[in-house]
C-alpha cells in the first residue's frame, strides 16, 4: 500500500507527489506566497539513517554547484528537520523522454540542436565538479519557455569526494548523452532492446546510429565507442566543441575559454509537442 503524501515540509503545503525512487521522494508543494516549488525528501522509514542523511547532503551540494540555466534554482535545506528535506524550484514541463515518444523521434535538425544544447548542460555540470550518474531522458525537463532543465541529482557523484567514482560518473554520462542523442533521432536505442544483445553489441562498438548524421553522428560514434588501453571517451567540453565547431574543433587538447551556446529551440520542433501534451 503506497502511503498519503505529508500534510506539509515546514511552511510548505504539500499538494501531490511528482515521483519516487531509490533516493526518496519528490513533492509538489505551495509556499507562503502561493509558489509552487518541488520538495525531495528521503523516505520516511529512513528518516534516522545516517547514509540516506549523507546521500541528501550531497544532492544539495552538487544542485548548487550547477548553474541555473541548466537546473531548478535551490531554495533551501532544512537537514534537521523531522524528515529532512530541500525546497527547489518547480519547473513545469515534459521530459525529452517523453517529448521523442511523442514523435516517435526528432527530425534531424532538431535532433542536432538537441544534442548541442544537451553537451551545454553536461560540460557545465563536469566543469562544477559534479557527475549526474543518470544523464537519461527522463531526467531532462523541457520547460514551458522552452528550456532545457536536469534534475534528479540523486545518483550524482561530486568530484571533492573521490576523483575516481568522478571519472567512472562522468564517463557514464558521457556514454549516456551519446545513447540519448541517438534516442532522440531514431526513437529507439542505439544497442537494441534485448539486454544480452546490448551488450554485445555493445563491447564489439557496434551501435545502430540509424538516422542520426552529420556532428552529431560523429560525436555519437565516439562515445559509444567502448574505451579501450590508452583510448578514453572525449570530454563533454570537447564534445560541445565538436558540436558547434565541426571538424575544426574536433577531439583537441585546447586550453581555450568553453564558451555556452544556448540555441533557441525550433518552435517546429519542441514547441509543437509542448502544444500537443498540453504543456505549451
Amino acid at each position: 500500500m503506497t502511503a498519503q503524501p505529508p500534510d506539509a515540509f515546514g511552511d510548505y503545503r504539500v499538494t501531490k507527489l511528482l515521483g519516487r525512487g531509490m533516493e526518496g521522494e519528490t513533492f509538489l508543494a505551495v509556499d507562503p506566497s502561493g509558489r509552487e516549488v518541488a520538495i525531495k525528501t528521503i523516505h520516511l522509514e529512513e528518516v534516522s539513517s545516517r547514509k540516506a542523511g549523507r546521500a541528501l547532503d550531497r544532492e544539495v551540494v552538487a544542485l548548487r554547484s550547477i548553474n541555473w540555466a541548466y537546473a531548478p534554482k535551490f531554495i533551501g535545506y532544512h537537514p534537521k528537520a523531522d524528515r529532512p528535506y530541500y525546497a527547489m524550484e518547480y519547473i513545469e514541463g515534459i521530459t525529452v523522454d517523453d517529448a521523442i515518444a511523442l514523435t516517435g523521434g526528432l527530425g534531424d535538425v532538431e535532433a542536432q540542436r538537441l544534442a548541442v544544447r544537451l553537451a551545454a548542460i553536461l560540460a557545465a555540470l563536469h566543469t562544477a565538479g559534479v557527475a549526474h550518474g543518470d544523464f537519461r531522458g527522463q531526467n531532462l525537463i523541457i520547460s514551458k519557455d522552452g528550456g532545457i532543465y536536469v534534475v534528479d541529482f540523486g545518483r550524482a557523484t561530486l568530484r571533492c569526494d573521490s576523483r575516481q567514482r568522478f571519472r567512472q560518473r562522468r564517463d557514464s554520462d558521457l556514454r549516456q548523452f551519446g545513447e540519448l542523442i541517438v534516442f532522440a533521432r531514431n526513437g529507439r536505442s542505439a544497442f537494441g532492446k534485448d539486454s544480452s544483445l546490448a551488450i554485445e553489441r555493445y563491447n564489439e562498438g557496434r551501435p545502430d546510429l540509424g538516422a542520426l548524421s552529420s556532428r552529431a553522428r560523429t560525436v555519437a560514434a565516439e562515445l559509444l565507442r567502448k574505451p579501450g588501453r590508452g583510448r578514453r571517451r572525449p570530454s563533454a567540453r570537447r564534445v560541445h566543441r565538436v558540436l558547434v565547431h565541426g571538424r575544426r574543433g574536433r577531439w583537441r587538447f585546447g586550453s581555450g575559454i568553453f564558451t555556452v551556446l544556448v540555441c533557441v529551440v525550433d518552435a517546429s520542433a519542441i514547441g509543437h509537442v509542448l502544444r500537443a501534451s498540453g504543456v505549451g
